[in-house]
């Protein structure tokens, strides 16, 4: 539109949006949607859960009416749309899998939204295969940028703060402004011992209320920051989102910046958002944003706080690929009932354990999650960024960008240390890098393996090799 309007209107038009209320210069979907979530935020359980089953039945209606995926889906298991009467029937319908998207994308796409009305979108592929699925062109992202505004809305931030973006990959540029957003992006590859010092005044003359970013971003920034001789930052919040913080990377954070620092959950589906609260750490689900279920390795309901699950999400406003017990990959562990700090009656999940494929895979077939390689010291103070890569059961190799100032005396202390957590059954080997690769959208992976999905406690790549290797082993052969 901007595009198409003479040149001397769009000065005057820029300054009358200048003085807008902040919410005002938003869509008219993200003003309805910002509306709906002020306004439901204080229901009772009860009005929720209606909410919840009527949104639930509207979109499995829809689902079995125009995507032919759902309605074969549906058939083969039995489901009649009409049949579903509580929230009680939502495990008797189907998972779709990303398996299900990457073997046939153009079966869930309903088939009555105009075809231009249609948006492509392929999620970053984190796990080393993309997912492609359809969101309705400008209304999906809309809807999440309510939902978006509304999470980060809780340690402070608007759409009129300023804010200093970790997110995105961009050349030959290292820094852009979007005056409309309040936004600084700084192109991920900047920050960058050798770069940085040459943006780092830029950074703080903008004096940003909000770091948004990865952890490893985050992280990244907090380390030049400390190592740049400029004046430190004054940010009310750092919001990450995308990958799990290891404790490591809270402690460089919290100390770097001494501000609250803000977790939340999104998929590029938007199937659910979930953050934490003013007052609490733990992700509350939006319950007007769709249906939550945590399921264990048997494919049963996690129901005891504390337990670990693979979370499923069913979302409401997903009407071009409906997103209907959707496999996300994600696991999470349970919390309790609701919070009693902010008094909202949202599904509480205490900590997001990490994707799927973020473990490590020993010789016997044991999984070592990455939140068990967690580091409480100062063991990788002289080590920009590192990463684990296995495509081996049983070996995994640490790859590492050293600063300055790491002695080689530290690379003895470091292998005793994580051999230590990955245990007997693990060979660590010890790489120095220039640099550790990113996923396509710029994000870090702290673990980088390309074995295959492991759908229990034990890995299936190695339970046939290592029994037939005890065996010739118990007959004298060589392994």
């Amino acid at each position: 539109m901007r595009r198409l309007l003479p040149r001397p209107l769009k000065a005057p038009l820029r300054w009358l949006s200048g003085r807008l209320p902040p919410l005002w210069r938003q869509s008219a979907t993200v003003r309805r949607t910002a509306r709906f979530i002020r306004q439901s935020e204080g229901w009772s359980e009860a009005r929720l859960r209606a909410h919840q089953l009527a949104r639930l039945q509207e979109i499995v209606r829809h689902a079995s009416a125009h995507v032919p995926g759902y309605r074969q889906k549906f058939l083969a298991h039995g489901v009649d749309p009409a049949a579903i009467r509580s929230l009680a029937d939502l495990p008797g319908l189907p998972c779709l899998t990303k398996d299900d998207l990457r073997a046939a994308p153009e079966r869930y796409v309903a088939d009555n939204i105009p075809r231009e009305r249609l948006q492509l979108v392929v999620s970053g592929g984190t796990t080393g295969t993309p997912t492609g699925f359809y969101h309705i062109a400008g209304y999906n992202d809309d809807v999440a940028r309510a939902f978006r505004l509304a999470m980060w809305s809780r340690i402070g931030y608007t759409p009129a703060s300023r804010a200093l973006d970790l997110t995105a990959s961009f050349a030959p540029d290292r820094l852009r402004f979007a005056a409309d957003a309040r936004t600084l992006w700084v192109s991920i590859g900047a920050l960058d011992p050798g770069q940085f010092p040459s943006i780092a005044d830029t950074i703080r003359r903008f004096d940003p209320e909000f770091v948004i970013g990865f952890p490893s971003t985050a992280t990244l920034l907090a380390q030049l920051l400390r190592e740049t001789p400029v004046p430190a930052l004054r940010v009310r919040g750092v919001i990450t989102a995308s990958e799990v913080m290891h404790e490591a990377q809270r402690r460089y954070i919290a100390e770097g910046f001494r501000c609250r620092i803000l977790e939340w959950y999104g998929l590029a589906e938007y199937a659910g958002f979930a953050a934490g609260c003013e007052s609490s750490d733990a992700y509350h689900f939006f319950p007007q944003a769709g249906t939550l279920e945590l399921l264990d390795e048997a494919d049963r309901p996690v129901t005891r706080e504390g337990d670990e699950g693979e979370i499923v999400l069913t979302g409401f406003y997903n009407w071009a690929t409906p997103f209907i017990r959707y496999r996300t990959g994600d696991r999470a562990v349970l919390g309790r009932g609701h919070c009693e700090a902010c008094g909202r009656h949202y599904p509480l999940v205490e900590r997001i354990a990490g994707r799927t494929q973020e473990f490590l895979v020993a010789r016997t077939g044991r999984l070592v999650p990455g939140s068990a390689l967690n580091v409480h010291s100062d063991l990788f103070h002289h080590v920009w960024t590192y990463q684990m890569r296995q495509d081996t059961p049983g070996e995994v190799d640490l790859c590492m960008v050293r600063k300055p100032s790491y002695a080689p005396a530290q690379t003895e202390v470091i292998r005793r240390e994580m051999q230590a957590k990955l245990g007997p059954d693990m060979v660590l080997r010890i790489h120095f890098v220039e640099a550790i690769p990113r996923t396509p959208r710029g994000k870090h992976q702290f673990i980088a393996q390309t074995l295959p999905r492991p759908e229990s406690g034990r890995h299936p790549s190695v339970e046939g090799d290592h029994a037939s290797s005890s065996a010739r082993e118990a007959k004298g052969a060589r392994p």
